[in-house]
């Protein structure tokens, strides 16, 4: 079992939910796109979702989820720098909202930046102790450092907050497979899964009103 240290599979994380408070305020123009891009996102259309999210930041620069957003988008086109470079100016344009944070460790990973995604993901939790996509990340973090124990810590703790959930599960496996002690053999892994074992390539996808 090994480590496939790749991010060429993508794993939309579509959380469809609506988010009161973020966004109000907003140009409608501005929402509208925003929309336009999550739901594009969620089909997989990255470039032209990527537009649409640029729009809606056209009218307003500082629109902190759609920031967000883009540099989830960002990630699932692998284009790590800019991802993380949307991730801060969301951090700085609201410093409390847990996204900005949870999209700029995502982009840390794809950069291979791990001890600083494991700084970006702490600092989600410090702000939502109860996000789920942090601790998968920070369990995913931690794997790459060669930290198993606190890869399985957090993957339990993902568990204990969504049982089942696929990405969690698999961080757990790998966890203690390497922790097992057994020798790694290289064997290939579905397309789909990649990101499960390579890292989790985040969108952040809230809808607005």
């Amino acid at each position: 079992m090994t480590r496939i240290q790749t991010f060429a599979g993508i794993l939309c994380i579509a959380l469809l939910c609506i988010a009161p408070a973020m966004g109000a305020g907003e140009p409608v123009s501005a929402i509208d796109n925003y929309n336009n891009a999550v739901d594009l996102a969620s089909a997989g259309e990255y470039e032209e979702a990527l537009v649409a999210v640029d729009a809606a930041l056209s009218s307003n620069a500082n629109f902190t989820l759609a920031l967000a957003t883009k540099s989830g988008i960002l990630s699932a086109m692998e284009r790590y720098d800019e991802a993380l470079a949307a991730a801060d100016a969301a951090i700085i344009s609201n410093p409390d909202m847990v996204y900005g944070y949870v999209t700029r460790a995502n982009a840390l990973v794809g950069l291979g930046r791990n001890e600083e995604a494991v700084a970006a993901a702490e600092s989600a939790l410090e702000r939502d102790p109860e996000n789920l996509d942090a601790r998968i990340i920070l369990g995913t973090a931690f794997g790459n450092l060669g930290m198993y124990e606190r890869e399985l810590e957090f993957s339990e703790e993902a568990l204990a907050l969504s049982p089942g959930d696929s990405r969690a599960l698999s961080n757990k496996a790998y966890a203690e497979f390497m922790l097992s002690g057994k020798t790694p053999e290289p064997t290939p892994a579905p397309l789909s899964l990649l990101p499960l074992f390579g890292g989790i390539a985040l969108l952040c996808l809230l809808r607005q009103r």
